[in-house]
């Protein structure tokens, strides 16, 4: 349940983050990535 909670926010927030990534740096991407993969491994745990 709360990993469909946090997969709905993230697609809310899906055309934010579109922009966002436009402007970022490679390197800020991967650390984004990682984040994202961290989180959603969290996700899975806790669920």
């Amino acid at each position: 349940m709360a990993l469909c909670a946090l997969f709905y926010s993230w697609v809310c927030n899906w055309g934010v983050a579109v922009s966002e990534l436009q402007n970022m740096t490679k390197a800020q991407l991967i650390k984004e990535v990682e984040a994202i993969t961290l989180l959603l491994d969290e996700a899975q745990t806790l669920s």
